[in-house]
This record gives structure tokens, C-alpha cells and sequence, in this order.
């Protein structure tokens, strides 16, 4: 056989090992991400975090994901008594994003276009950190601490 046959099975080779790296690099998924925050490390960050600022327990009363596409980015919690929080989704960047009352928050009818544009910027800077894979301790520093 001529090295010449051998060209196209190279080139669709090292096609199908360019594809492999592309979609495993811009196609993590979130739970393989190192600084993964499930649903319920959200929950405890967020009450611990109204329990220090407010001196009371919140009971929580529904949790929303944002995502960007597939991937989620933060957490929305809203407790019972009005009041929410917006926690990260990585452990990359700080815990809480965002907190309020009910009508100060991303359901409410009288929320401003510049609150909610934020809130996509907050979604988009932590979709970067998620595919970055960077790890600043700092930020781990605060996730372990509250």
C-alpha cells in the first residue's frame, strides 16, 4: 500500500479527534465542572447568608435555575417571607450575587431593564468561568466559609 492511501483515513482521523476536543471543551457540561454548586449547596448558602444579615432562619419556598443554553449559571431562591437570593452556580466566583425582597426581584412587574440586564452579565461572566475551568481560591475561600 502507498503512504497516499493512507491521507484520507489521517484527515478523517484527525477530524474526528479536532471535533473531540472542540465539543469537550465547549461542551462541558455543568456537573463536570470542578466548582460545581448543586441546588442544595445553593439553598444552605443562601439561608446561611440571610440568617447572618437578617438574625432569622428563612424558610425557602421555591428555587429556579438561570441558565445560559443548557448550562446553569445561578440560582434564584426565594424564601417565604419575601425575601430572595441570586447565588452563583460555580464556586469560581462569589456566593451571592444578588439579594432583596419580593418586589425588588427578577419576577417582579417593576423590576428595571438595566437589573435585568446585569443579571444576564452576571449569567454570561459565570458561563465563562465555568468553561475557563479557572479556580480562584479566594472565591473557594468564601464558598467553604459561609
Amino acid at each position: 500500500m502507498e503512504s497516499k492511501d493512507f491521507k484520507p483515513v489521517f484527515v478523517v482521523v484527525v477530524a474526528l479527534c479536532m471535533i473531540c476536543v472542540i465539543s469537550r471543551i465547549y461542551g462541558q457540561t455543568f456537573t463536570e465542572h470542578s466548582n460545581f454548586v448543586t441546588q442544595e449547596e445553593a439553598i444552605r448558602a443562601a439561608v446561611n447568608y440571610m440568617q447572618v444579615r437578617d438574625r432569622v432562619t428563612p424558610v425557602v419556598a421555591e428555587v429556579r435555575t438561570e441558565k445560559v443554553g443548557d448550562t446553569v449559571c445561578m440560582y434564584n431562591v426565594s424564601f417565604s417571607d419575601g425575601l430572595w437570593s441570586l447565588v452563583s452556580a460555580s464556586k469560581s466566583c462569589v456566593p451571592i450575587l444578588a439579594h432583596g425582597y419580593a418586589d425588588t426581584g427578577a419576577d417582579s412587574i417593576s423590576v428595571p431593564e438595566a437589573f435585568l440586564y446585569l443579571i444576564d452579565w452576571y449569567k454570561m461572566q459565570i458561563l465563562t468561568l465555568i468553561r475557563s475551568g479557572d479556580n480562584r481560591q479566594d472565591f473557594i475561600d468564601k464558598w467553604n466559609s459561609i
